[in-house]
């Protein structure tokens, strides 16, 4: 049964999930740094023009609990990881909502992959500006665990989403879903930070598609190479879920850009390339989404 729960990254995906736990009856904590509690508890947090009275404990307060969202940055893992530490106890459930293919198993490796669930979050529209996210949807949770959908840490974390309000979903292949949000990811957040695409751009022109499904494409063959089922039908089923989104929505990395923060394009086209060459499978279109982000958000670091 779950009645401690920490979440670790208050960004715009974070918020909008721990927003949901708020006063649902359990013993719910915020995991911060110093700086950043001393600055949310001064400020606030406010989702959707509302304060949220979130309860924040540092890394040095940290105690074992049932349950660990992590809405980090991939960038920041490892900084993550470390600040976990004194949360994670031997039932302790672990579950991240970044994008990536891989950021289970970098928390595994340094945690004990027996702690973790994998998942996804899709169908959110939020967006973080300062202490202010507009939460726009919630969003579902999609998740599993890789020893099947009977496995009673997966049951146990999907009555607790329920108990939330949280949408859920308890997916049996869930492997194939993160392989899935991965291929879209990498043509939709790239091609938005290069270009500037909101959602009602990329569904009004050709030509944002066509940028995205080239880059798409690559992932599906390193999917091939690697036994996931994905197939070039799969790349066009993010039609219609955008087709339910606002039209000024923003990806998760072109809101970076647009708030000269560092992108995640190392997890996106940087583990294209990686496993391209490890697997033999030409990525030319995402070497160029690559150098290109990379290039775009030098220029404005540097000015910081």
């Amino acid at each position: 049964m779950i009645e401690k729960v920490a979440l670790i990254g208050l960004g715009a995906i974070g918020a909008a999930v721990a927003e949901q736990i708020v006063g649902k009856g359990f013993d719910f904590k915020v995991i911060v740094d110093e700086k950043r509690k001393k600055r949310y508890e001064e400020e606030g947090v406010y989702v959707d023009g509302r304060a949220i009275p979130f309860e924040y404990l540092t890394p040095g307060e940290g105690r074992p609990v049932d349950f660990i969202l992590v809405a980090s940055k991939y960038h920041d893992l490892e900084e993550v990881i470390g600040q976990l530490r004194n949360f994670v106890g031997p039932r302790t459930v672990i579950m991240s909502l970044l994008n990536g293919i891989d950021s289970e198993e970098i928390l595994g490796g340094a945690l004990g992959m027996d702690h973790l669930l994998h998942a996804m979050i899709y169908n959110i529209a939020s967006v973080r500006q300062s202490n202010r996210i507009t939460r726009g949807r919630p969003g579902t949770i999609r998740f599993g665990s890789l020893r099947g959908v009977e496995d009673p840490r997966a049951l146990m974390v999907k009555e607790f989403f329920d108990a939330c309000g949280i949408h859920s979903i308890l997916d049996g292949a869930i492997l194939q879903s993160i392989w899935w949000k991965f291929m879209l990811n990498v043509g939709v957040n790239q091609m938005s930070a290069i270009t500037g695409a909101t959602n009602g751009i990329i569904t009004a022109y050709e030509e944002p598609k066509k940028i995205m499904e080239l880059a798409m494409i690559e992932v599906v063959r390193i999917a091939g190479k690697k036994g996931i089922p994905l197939s070039e039908s799969d790349m066009y089923t993010w039609y219609a879920t955008s087709a339910g989104l606002p039209g000024d929505s923003r990806s998760s990395m072109l809101q970076d850009v647009e708030s000269r923060r560092k992108t995640e394009v190392e997890m996106l086209s940087g583990r294209v390339i990686e496993m391209g060459r490890e697997l033999g499978v030409p990525t030319p279109v995402n070497e160029l989404l690559f150098h290109a982000i990379r290039l775009k958000e030098k220029l404005y670091l540097e000015k910081e």
